[in-house]
Protein backbone atom coordinates (compact mmCIF):
# COMPACT_ATOMS: atom_id res chain seq x y z
CA UNK A 1 0.00 0.00 0.00
CA UNK A 2 1.66 3.41 -1.23
CA UNK A 3 2.14 6.34 1.50
CA UNK A 4 -0.65 8.35 0.35
CA UNK A 5 -3.55 5.66 0.61
CA UNK A 6 -1.90 5.01 4.15
CA UNK A 7 -2.41 8.42 4.89
CA UNK A 8 -5.88 8.62 3.51
CA UNK A 9 -6.56 5.20 5.82
CA UNK A 10 -5.48 6.78 8.74
CA UNK A 11 -7.19 9.89 8.35
CA UNK A 12 -10.59 8.34 7.39
CA UNK A 13 -10.57 6.23 10.24
CA UNK A 14 -9.57 8.65 12.68
CA UNK A 15 -12.73 10.31 11.49
CA UNK A 16 -14.77 7.46 11.77
CA UNK A 17 -13.96 5.72 14.90
CA UNK A 18 -13.91 9.38 17.19
CA UNK A 19 -16.40 9.48 19.35
CA UNK A 20 -18.51 12.77 18.80
CA UNK A 21 -16.98 15.56 21.33
CA UNK A 22 -19.73 17.83 23.02
CA UNK A 23 -17.44 21.29 22.15
CA UNK A 24 -18.00 24.20 20.54
CA UNK A 25 -16.89 23.66 17.07
CA UNK A 26 -19.20 23.16 13.29
CA UNK A 27 -22.78 21.44 13.45
CA UNK A 28 -25.20 21.87 16.15
CA UNK A 29 -26.09 20.69 19.26
CA UNK A 30 -28.80 17.90 18.94
CA UNK A 31 -31.94 18.82 20.08
CA UNK A 32 -32.11 15.43 22.51
CA UNK A 33 -28.93 16.73 24.65
CA UNK A 34 -29.83 17.65 27.71
CA UNK A 35 -27.05 20.31 26.61
CA UNK A 36 -29.39 21.92 24.66
CA UNK A 37 -30.03 25.48 25.25
CA UNK A 38 -26.39 25.96 27.51
CA UNK A 39 -23.90 25.42 24.92
CA UNK A 40 -24.10 26.44 21.40
CA UNK A 41 -21.97 25.87 18.00
CA UNK A 42 -21.39 27.72 14.65
CA UNK A 43 -24.73 26.08 12.97
CA UNK A 44 -26.52 26.85 16.17
CA UNK A 45 -25.31 30.61 16.79
CA UNK A 46 -26.00 30.62 12.69
CA UNK A 47 -29.91 30.21 13.19
CA UNK A 48 -30.34 33.41 14.59
CA UNK A 49 -30.04 34.50 11.24
CA UNK A 50 -33.17 33.07 10.85
CA UNK A 51 -35.15 34.42 13.55
CA UNK A 52 -34.26 38.22 12.79
CA UNK A 53 -37.15 40.97 12.33
CA UNK A 54 -37.48 42.40 8.86
CA UNK A 55 -35.28 45.36 8.13
CA UNK A 56 -37.70 48.26 8.41
CA UNK A 57 -35.21 50.07 6.17
CA UNK A 58 -34.67 47.83 3.28
CA UNK A 59 -37.77 45.65 4.06
CA UNK A 60 -35.27 42.30 3.73
CA UNK A 61 -34.96 39.31 6.23
CA UNK A 62 -32.68 36.26 5.65
CA UNK A 63 -34.40 33.19 3.71
CA UNK A 64 -33.84 29.28 4.86
CA UNK A 65 -31.31 29.01 2.08
CA UNK A 66 -29.36 32.30 2.66
CA UNK A 67 -28.98 31.14 6.36
CA UNK A 68 -27.66 27.32 5.31
CA UNK A 69 -25.37 29.34 2.82
CA UNK A 70 -23.90 31.76 5.38
CA UNK A 71 -23.98 28.50 7.57
CA UNK A 72 -21.84 26.89 4.63
CA UNK A 73 -19.02 30.15 4.81
CA UNK A 74 -18.92 29.34 8.50
CA UNK A 75 -18.82 25.29 8.07
CA UNK A 76 -15.70 25.63 5.43
CA UNK A 77 -13.44 27.57 8.08
CA UNK A 78 -13.69 24.22 10.54
CA UNK A 79 -12.85 21.85 7.59
CA UNK A 80 -9.92 23.83 6.22
CA UNK A 81 -8.28 22.82 9.17
CA UNK A 82 -7.91 19.90 7.31
CA UNK A 83 -5.47 20.81 4.95
CA UNK A 84 -2.53 21.69 7.40
CA UNK A 85 0.93 21.44 7.64
CA UNK A 86 0.91 17.31 8.10
CA UNK A 87 -1.50 16.34 5.72
CA UNK A 88 -0.46 18.84 2.78
CA UNK A 89 2.72 17.39 2.95
CA UNK A 90 1.59 13.79 2.78
CA UNK A 91 -1.55 13.89 0.90
CA UNK A 92 -2.65 16.22 -2.85
CA UNK A 93 -4.60 19.25 -1.64
CA UNK A 94 -6.97 17.54 -4.56
CA UNK A 95 -7.75 14.74 -2.28
CA UNK A 96 -8.35 16.30 1.08
CA UNK A 97 -10.98 18.24 -1.09
CA UNK A 98 -12.76 15.74 -2.40
CA UNK A 99 -13.12 14.26 1.25
CA UNK A 100 -14.78 17.39 2.69
CA UNK A 101 -16.88 17.46 -0.55
CA UNK A 102 -18.30 14.19 0.99
CA UNK A 103 -18.87 15.78 4.23
CA UNK A 104 -20.06 18.87 2.39
CA UNK A 105 -23.05 16.38 1.33
CA UNK A 106 -23.62 14.45 4.31
CA UNK A 107 -23.43 17.90 6.39
CA UNK A 108 -25.80 19.97 3.36
CA UNK A 109 -27.18 17.43 1.22
CA UNK A 110 -27.87 19.64 -1.80
CA UNK A 111 -25.16 19.24 -4.50
CA UNK A 112 -25.78 22.59 -6.92
CA UNK A 113 -23.15 25.35 -7.21
CA UNK A 114 -23.66 27.36 -4.13
CA UNK A 115 -22.57 24.34 -1.76
CA UNK A 116 -19.23 23.78 -4.33
CA UNK A 117 -16.36 23.00 -1.95
CA UNK A 118 -13.41 25.09 -4.12
CA UNK A 119 -9.64 25.57 -3.74
CA UNK A 120 -10.46 29.12 -3.45
CA UNK A 121 -13.65 29.16 -0.68
CA UNK A 122 -12.25 25.97 1.66
CA UNK A 123 -8.55 27.32 1.16
CA UNK A 124 -5.87 26.39 4.06
CA UNK A 125 -5.60 26.46 7.97
CA UNK A 126 -4.57 29.72 9.28
CA UNK A 127 -4.78 30.84 12.73
CA UNK A 128 -6.45 33.93 12.40
CA UNK A 129 -9.37 32.15 10.75
CA UNK A 130 -9.58 31.11 14.56
CA UNK A 131 -8.33 33.41 16.78
CA UNK A 132 -5.44 30.41 17.40
CA UNK A 133 -2.48 31.24 19.02
CA UNK A 134 0.13 30.56 17.01
CA UNK A 135 2.98 29.66 19.39
CA UNK A 136 4.74 26.48 18.21
CA UNK A 137 3.32 26.33 14.86
CA UNK A 138 6.26 26.01 13.26
CA UNK A 139 8.41 23.94 15.33
CA UNK A 140 9.69 21.07 13.93
CA UNK A 141 9.22 22.57 10.13
CA UNK A 142 12.06 23.09 7.75
CA UNK A 143 12.96 26.53 8.06
CA UNK A 144 9.92 26.93 10.53
CA UNK A 145 8.06 28.04 8.19
CA UNK A 146 4.79 25.95 6.82
CA UNK A 147 4.61 27.85 3.53
CA UNK A 148 7.48 26.04 1.74
CA UNK A 149 4.80 22.81 2.11
CA UNK A 150 1.96 24.92 0.56
CA UNK A 151 2.21 28.93 -0.47
CA UNK A 152 -1.35 29.39 1.22
CA UNK A 153 -0.02 28.26 4.62
CA UNK A 154 1.65 30.97 6.77
CA UNK A 155 5.45 32.11 7.38
CA UNK A 156 7.50 31.78 10.17
CA UNK A 157 6.02 33.16 13.50
CA UNK A 158 7.29 36.66 14.51
CA UNK A 159 7.84 37.19 17.59
CA UNK A 160 5.65 40.40 18.31
CA UNK A 161 2.88 38.59 16.90
CA UNK A 162 3.19 37.05 20.65
CA UNK A 163 3.28 39.80 23.16
CA UNK A 164 0.34 41.75 24.42
CA UNK A 165 -0.83 45.06 22.83
CA UNK A 166 -0.77 47.58 25.67
CA UNK A 167 -3.82 49.41 24.06
CA UNK A 168 -6.28 46.61 24.36
CA UNK A 169 -4.76 44.09 26.50
CA UNK A 170 -4.89 41.41 23.86
CA UNK A 171 -2.29 39.35 22.52
CA UNK A 172 -1.32 41.23 18.96
CA UNK A 173 -1.93 38.26 16.65
CA UNK A 174 -5.84 39.02 17.78
CA UNK A 175 -6.17 42.85 16.65
CA UNK A 176 -2.98 44.79 16.14
CA UNK A 177 -3.11 44.86 12.39
CA UNK A 178 -0.68 46.78 10.16
CA UNK A 179 1.75 45.44 11.80
CA UNK A 180 3.35 43.33 8.75
CA UNK A 181 1.86 40.21 10.04
CA UNK A 182 -1.86 38.83 9.98
CA UNK A 183 -4.68 39.13 12.76
CA UNK A 184 -8.23 37.93 12.99
CA UNK A 185 -8.94 41.48 13.26
CA UNK A 186 -8.06 42.17 9.91
CA UNK A 187 -9.12 38.66 8.28
CA UNK A 188 -12.71 39.79 9.64
CA UNK A 189 -12.39 42.93 8.49
CA UNK A 190 -11.56 42.05 5.03
CA UNK A 191 -14.15 38.83 4.71
CA UNK A 192 -16.85 42.12 5.46
CA UNK A 193 -15.56 43.91 3.20
CA UNK A 194 -16.24 40.90 0.12
CA UNK A 195 -19.32 40.31 1.64
CA UNK A 196 -20.48 44.18 1.15
CA UNK A 197 -18.69 43.89 -2.24
CA UNK A 198 -20.39 41.12 -3.60
CA UNK A 199 -23.68 42.26 -2.48
CA UNK A 200 -23.78 45.08 -4.10
CA UNK A 201 -22.79 43.64 -7.07
CA UNK A 202 -25.46 41.12 -7.44
CA UNK A 203 -23.30 37.97 -6.63
CA UNK A 204 -24.93 36.93 -3.68
CA UNK A 205 -23.83 33.28 -3.30
CA UNK A 206 -20.35 34.36 -2.84
CA UNK A 207 -21.23 37.13 -0.75
CA UNK A 208 -23.26 34.95 1.96
CA UNK A 209 -19.81 32.82 2.08
CA UNK A 210 -17.94 35.53 2.57
CA UNK A 211 -19.86 36.55 5.61
CA UNK A 212 -19.88 33.47 6.88
CA UNK A 213 -16.20 32.93 7.08
CA UNK A 214 -16.60 36.45 9.23
CA UNK A 215 -19.09 35.15 11.60
CA UNK A 216 -17.14 32.27 12.57
CA UNK A 217 -14.04 34.30 13.42
CA UNK A 218 -16.34 36.27 15.44
CA UNK A 219 -18.15 33.08 17.07
CA UNK A 220 -14.72 31.85 18.16
CA UNK A 221 -13.13 34.78 20.10
CA UNK A 222 -15.19 33.46 23.25
CA UNK A 223 -14.48 30.19 22.53
CA UNK A 224 -10.73 29.88 21.59
CA UNK A 225 -9.62 32.97 24.50
CA UNK A 226 -10.50 33.19 27.67
CA UNK A 227 -12.59 36.56 27.36
CA UNK A 228 -16.26 34.96 28.90
CA UNK A 229 -13.72 33.44 32.45
CA UNK A 230 -12.90 37.44 32.21
CA UNK A 231 -16.25 38.86 31.97
CA UNK A 232 -17.25 36.45 34.95
CA UNK A 233 -14.36 37.58 37.15
CA UNK A 234 -15.14 41.15 36.31
CA UNK A 235 -19.14 40.03 37.28
CA UNK A 236 -17.65 39.32 41.01
CA UNK A 237 -17.36 35.35 40.49
CA UNK A 238 -13.43 35.39 41.77
CA UNK A 239 -13.00 31.65 41.21
CA UNK A 240 -13.62 31.44 38.40
CA UNK A 241 -9.91 30.42 36.80
CA UNK A 242 -8.99 32.59 33.62
CA UNK A 243 -6.71 30.28 32.24
CA UNK A 244 -3.37 32.72 32.96
CA UNK A 245 -2.12 32.94 36.55
CA UNK A 246 -1.90 36.94 38.23
CA UNK A 247 1.41 37.76 36.29
CA UNK A 248 0.33 37.88 33.33
CA UNK A 249 -1.84 40.61 34.09
CA UNK A 250 -1.29 44.19 31.86
CA UNK A 251 -2.75 47.20 32.56
CA UNK A 252 -4.79 48.23 29.47
CA UNK A 253 -7.05 51.41 28.85
CA UNK A 254 -9.71 48.24 29.00
CA UNK A 255 -10.64 46.16 31.77
CA UNK A 256 -9.18 43.06 32.58
CA UNK A 257 -6.48 41.21 31.00
CA UNK A 258 -6.93 38.51 27.84
CA UNK A 259 -4.80 35.54 26.69
CA UNK A 260 -6.28 33.95 23.81
CA UNK A 261 -5.43 29.60 24.09
CA UNK A 262 -4.33 27.48 21.59
CA UNK A 263 -6.75 24.66 21.53
CA UNK A 264 -4.91 21.86 19.58
CA UNK A 265 -7.60 19.26 19.40
CA UNK A 266 -10.03 21.89 17.78
CA UNK A 267 -9.33 20.36 14.34
CA UNK A 268 -10.46 16.93 15.65
CA UNK A 269 -13.51 18.12 17.34
CA UNK A 270 -14.79 20.26 14.87
CA UNK A 271 -14.32 17.73 11.79
CA UNK A 272 -15.21 14.68 13.43
CA UNK A 273 -18.42 15.86 15.66
CA UNK A 274 -21.02 15.95 12.66
CA UNK A 275 -20.05 12.85 11.77
CA UNK A 276 -21.71 11.49 14.88
CA UNK A 277 -25.02 12.33 13.52
CA UNK A 278 -25.01 9.19 10.76
CA UNK A 279 -26.50 6.62 11.19
CA UNK A 280 -25.15 3.23 8.87
CA UNK A 281 -27.93 3.44 6.38
CA UNK A 282 -26.40 7.32 5.61
CA UNK A 283 -23.70 6.10 5.37
CA UNK A 284 -24.26 3.33 2.83
CA UNK A 285 -26.41 5.88 0.89
CA UNK A 286 -22.94 8.05 0.60
CA UNK A 287 -21.29 5.71 -0.75
CA UNK A 288 -23.65 4.42 -3.38
CA UNK A 289 -23.39 7.70 -4.73
CA UNK A 290 -19.92 8.29 -4.62
CA UNK A 291 -19.37 4.45 -6.55
CA UNK A 292 -20.21 5.10 -9.88
CA UNK A 293 -18.61 8.67 -10.36
CA UNK A 294 -15.35 7.92 -7.96
CA UNK A 295 -12.96 7.29 -10.23
CA UNK A 296 -10.74 9.57 -9.35
CA UNK A 297 -11.12 8.77 -5.70
CA UNK A 298 -11.46 4.99 -5.38
CA UNK A 299 -9.98 4.71 -1.85
CA UNK A 300 -12.56 6.99 -0.25
CA UNK A 301 -15.42 5.42 -1.70
CA UNK A 302 -13.95 1.61 -0.34
CA UNK A 303 -13.42 3.88 3.11
CA UNK A 304 -16.87 4.70 3.25
CA UNK A 305 -18.25 1.85 1.83
CA UNK A 306 -16.66 -0.07 4.63
CA UNK A 307 -17.47 2.05 7.25
CA UNK A 308 -21.29 1.78 6.34
CA UNK A 309 -20.97 -2.22 6.50
CA UNK A 310 -18.73 -2.23 9.91
CA UNK A 311 -20.09 0.85 11.88
CA UNK A 312 -23.10 2.21 13.35
CA UNK A 313 -22.29 5.49 14.73
CA UNK A 314 -25.16 6.86 17.40
CA UNK A 315 -26.26 10.23 17.56
CA UNK A 316 -24.78 12.75 19.60
CA UNK A 317 -27.74 12.71 23.17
Amino acid sequence: MCEHTSTILVLACLCLFTSPALAFGAGEVSDSSHWNGYVWRHGDIEKVLSILPISVISNYAFTKMQVCQVYFGNWLRDYSQLLDVKLLGEVHEAVLRGIVSVLDFMEFEIATDEFDVTKEHLGVYRHEHHIDNPFGYDKRLRENNASLINSRLRGPIIDEELEIDPNTGMKNYIAHSGQGYATAAQYIREQWQQFIRHARNGNQNEAVIHLGAALHTLEDFAAHSNYTELVLRELGEANVFPFVGDKCRSQAPTSGFHQSLLAPMECLISSTAPLGKLTTRSLFSIAVRLTPTCTELPILATLVTYASSRLSIQRIS
